[in-house]
Formats: C-alpha cells, sequence, structure tokens
C-alpha cells in the first residue's frame, strides 16, 4: 500500500491511493488561475481509485487541492476546525489504536466534538517533543506520555479542561 497517500478531511486522516502520481502529473499546469479547474480534474482523477460520496465532494476538492498546493510548496490557509483538537502519537500499534478508540468514547459520551488524529510518523512525534509513547494531547497541552488512559480518565481530562 505505498501508494497510499494520507490527507486531512474536515480534521480526520483519510488514506487515498494513487495521489502523488495524480499530483506529479498535474503539477506542471499549476497556475492561480487554474485552482478551481484543476480541483475539478484532481478530484474526477481520484475517484478513478477511490470511493469518494458525492455528498462529500466538495470537502475532498477542497483538501485534495490543498495537499497538491503544500506539494508544489506553495502556502496553504488553515481551515478551523470546531471542537477539540486531539492528537495520540505512537507507533500505530493496538495500545495507540485502543487510545483513539478511548478518545472518541469520551468525547461521545462527554457530548463533545473535535478532530481525533492518531500520529506515527517519527519526525512528527520527535517535533512535539513527548518523551514516552503513546502520548495524548490535546489543544496542544500534553495529557498523557508513556501510558494509556481509559475513557473515564480521558473524560476528566476533558471536564478539566472545561474549568481551566
Amino acid at each position: 500500500m505505498s501508494d497510499v497517500k494520507q490527507i486531512k478531511l474536515a480534521g480526520r486522516q483519510v488514506g487515498l491511493k494513487g495521489l502523488e502520481e495524480i499530483f506529479s502529473n498535474l503539477a506542471p499546469q499549476y497556475s492561480p488561475e487554474r485552482e478551481a479547474e484543476l480541483a475539478r480534474e484532481i478530484l474526477a482523477r481520484a475517484k478513478k481509485a477511490n470511493y469518494i460520496p458525492d455528498s462529500a465532494a466538495q470537502e475532498y476538492s477542497r483538501a485534495l487541492m490543498d495537499e497538491f498546493k503544500r506539494g508544489l510548496g506553495l502556502e496553504v490557509k488553515s481551515r478551523e476546525i470546531e471542537g477539540l483538537q486531539i492528537q495520540v502519537l505512537g507507533p500505530g500499534c493496538a495500545g495507540c489504536h485502543q487510545l483513539v478508540q478511548n478518545v472518541y468514547d469520551a468525547l461521545a459520551a462527554a457530548g463533545k466534538t473535535g478532530s481525533v488524529e492518531l500520529i506515527t510518523d517519527a519526525l512528527e512525534i520527535a517535533a512535539a517533543r513527548v518523551q514516552g509513547q503513546p502520548a495524548l494531547i490535546i489543544n496542544g497541552q500534553v495529557m498523557a506520555v508513556g501510558t494509556s488512559p481509559n475513557q473515564a480518565q480521558i473524560e476528566r481530562m476533558l471536564s478539566d479542561l472545561d474549568q481551566a
């Protein structure tokens, strides 16, 4: 699955096949005036190898164009994501995936919204400057390192954030 590229879509990581080839083929055609046309073409090509529901096509198109522009070294305007920004950092083991599930369960139980991202890239983990894994970061604040909090513990963390 080396041809799968992860992109951020509504605050979540989504894997899509064939993007590197699509991006490299269309890169020479980029100009700011052609962005709308290229966005449609990128989406059309991505749909050939991936399931992209029509109801989410506009959101995919925006995310794909952002990723395309990043690959060209162009500045991309950040999009605000509603709710909490939660990151789980780790090697991608079963414990990391369980922590992600615990986070989703805690968010649901607390009636909160936000993005949950599992970060497995060693360079991104190093950039976060945590000294153990798995690590849980909520809104930029390191909440747990080297341990996997259960749902109840994460709910308390979310509640404590409301108090602060």
